[in-house]
């Protein structure tokens, strides 16, 4: 008899694309020679954040607002992506918001962080913002707010748009900051500062995108989304973050 382990999120063999992987790897290397291993862009390769922006535009509609390719920085795997967000946006202390149940290693990361994790109950819509609004109006200060929207992990249960706009709204009465979790994808553009320029102009020195949002710690007062995103397989993930 046939076992399936519940545990982790092994996905089957069947859906990794290793074939194409393996082509694409083999042109890569074909095309850019060592420079395909070598240190290349800190904020990934042009070509890679190009695509990025162009399946975020695909999937989130022609009502949303572009991604530019300057705003997405690739990463090794969501954690790191949640990583940087919480070494950006929180001190040790700091209180953060969870759908509960959460997927647990967004959990070991904030309690790295040194943060106090609250949980938001969820129902069969995803993250409750009834239950959010209420602890919001009861005086609790957060850091963000941490959901996975589409196809949950661990509910697998995807958040319908009028809820997605409701905790939107929610956000936007606050200075706080908030974060979609991993495959978040939104459908609609968000009433938010302009993100600031990842690169210093003028005579100034060019700096990298994470030094500038290092200066921008200010982004604490700011009304600011940040989504992360992984795919293809779990040891090989190219995922990205992007501020918008």
């Amino acid at each position: 008899m046939a076992s399936v382990d519940l545990g982790k999120g092994y996905p089957s063999a069947d859906l990794i694309p290793a074939n194409l992987i393996c082509s694409h790897g083999i042109n890569a290397l074909a095309s850019l020679h060592a420079d395909a291993l070598n240190y290349g862009d800190e904020a990934g390769p042009l070509s890679t954040r190009l695509a990025v922006s162009e399946l975020l535009a695909w999937s989130d509609g022609p009502a949303a607002r572009r991604v530019p390719p300057e705003n997405i920085f690739m990463t090794c795997g969501v954690s790191q992506a949640l990583d940087i967000v919480c070494t950006l946006l929180t001190s040790p202390g700091d209180t953060v918001l969870v759908e509960d149940p959460c997927y647990w290693l967004a959990l070991d990361i904030f309690r790295d962080h040194g943060l106090d994790v609250r949980r938001v109950r969820t129902d069969a819509d995803g993250l409750s913002t009834d239950h959010l609004e209420q602890l919001l109006a009861d005086g609790l200060r957060t850091r963000f707010v941490y959901t996975v929207p589409d196809h949950n992990n661990p509910t697998s249960v995807t958040m319908p748009q009028a809820r997605r706009d409701r905790l939107v709204w929610l956000a936007a009465q606050r200075e706080d900051d908030r974060a979609d979790g991993p495959r978040a994808r939104r459908r609609h553009p968000l009433p938010h500062p302009a993100v600031p320029a990842w690169r210093a102009k003028g005579d100034q020195k060019e700096k990298s995108k994470l030094e500038l949002l290092a200066e921008e710690r200010d982004y604490k007062r700011r009304r600011q989304t940040y989504r992360a995103a992984t795919s293809t397989s779990p040891s090989a993930r190219p995922s990205w973050c992007n501020a918008t």
